[in-house]
């Protein structure tokens, strides 16, 4: 039986091993923009790209018309609008909530004893 050779990273993708982590790395392009991917060995790495590229190509794919054959287009169910909720009764305004006297009174009570003259 041969040997089998180990899987490669693909041409064009940035990867580099870090020092620091003790980790290979990688920066993937896809659909929703590029991703960073970690793995512990260079030939691990080399399949999670792998797996990364298939994975965008396949939502690529998805996504382009062209790409699948055609389906019936069901209309999308349409629900009753929310109803509008109860308002409640309307707040007291700050005038109601005051004693009648307050509006009469420029100034606070005082105790008479505290002000007149001995």
């Amino acid at each position: 039986m041969a040997a089998q050779t180990p899987p490669r990273v693909p041409d064009g993708i940035t990867h580099w091993y870090g020092d620091s982590t003790g980790s290979w790395w990688a920066i993937v392009p896809g659909r929703d923009g590029a991703r960073l991917v970690e793995a512990d060995t260079r030939e691990r790495l080399a399949e999670k790209v792998g797996w990364d590229l298939r994975r965008s190509a396949s939502a690529q794919n998805r996504d382009d018309p062209q790409a699948r054959p055609e389906r019936a287009v069901r209309p999308a169910p349409v629900s009753a609008p929310w109803p509008s909720p109860d308002p409640g009764p309307a707040a007291p305004s700050r005038s109601a909530l005051a004693p009648p006297s307050a509006a009469r009174r420029p100034y606070p009570l005082r105790d008479p004893s505290c002000c007149s003259p001995r």
